[in-house]
């Protein structure tokens, strides 16, 4: 960070485009929060199967429902990780194709991929809203302890447009590094 607290740019370069530098900055910090946040349900998972697990080895009596919390709980860890695992390149990636290709046909893949993923979510992104509201509309419960779903289900929009985030600086970043490539090449 700069004097002002403004982030580095998407290159690194620590110059003054506020815009583009704050927009990035925020993105990452929000992929920090949601990171955090899916420890803590990834250990609230645990400790609450184990805890489970422990009260019927002992013959008392089971939290119950464990399956259906776990099972939403699960659904918001993924949701929730899947635009930090993409900006940090840990997504399962098939590259039979690309291992194959020229650096020019990979960067026309990178870019097609890029805009069909950003549709994706937005796709995704608008269908899950509807889903949210839906489900509030129709005051839908969960089947074993009877409370409103729509929360759990606040997700689906939420994990989608932070991953469209995630999607639109890489589309950027593709963008800038194939002009300072191409200036290079002028050159």
């Amino acid at each position: 960070m700069n004097e002002s607290g403004i982030g580095l740019a998407i290159d690194g370069t620590g110059s003054s485009r506020r815009g583009g530098s704050r927009c990035v900055s925020f993105v990452k910090r929000i992929g920090e929060v949601l990171h955090v946040i899916g420890s803590l349900i990834l250990f609230f998972c645990f400790f609450y199967v184990f805890i489970d697990v422990l009260f019927r080895f002992l013959k008392l009596s089971p939290i119950g429902d464990v399956i259906e919390l776990c099972g939403y709980l699960d659904v918001w860890l993924g949701l929730l990780g899947v635009g930090f695992v993409f900006r940090e390149g840990k997504h399962i990636c098939v590259d039979i194709v690309t291992s194959n290709v020229s650096d020019g046909k990979k960067y026309v893949m990178s870019i097609i991929s890029d805009i069909v993923m950003m549709l994706f979510c937005m796709f995704m992104t608008y269908k899950g809203i509807h889903l949210v509201v839906s489900s509030y509309e129709l005051g839908e419960l969960s089947m074993s302890w009877g409370f409103p779903i729509w929360p759990f289900r606040i997700v689906v929009p939420l994990g989608f447009f932070f991953l469209l985030l995630e999607v639109i600086f890489h589309f950027a970043s593709l963008l800038k590094d194939n002009k300072k490539r191409t200036a290079l090449q002028i050159k």
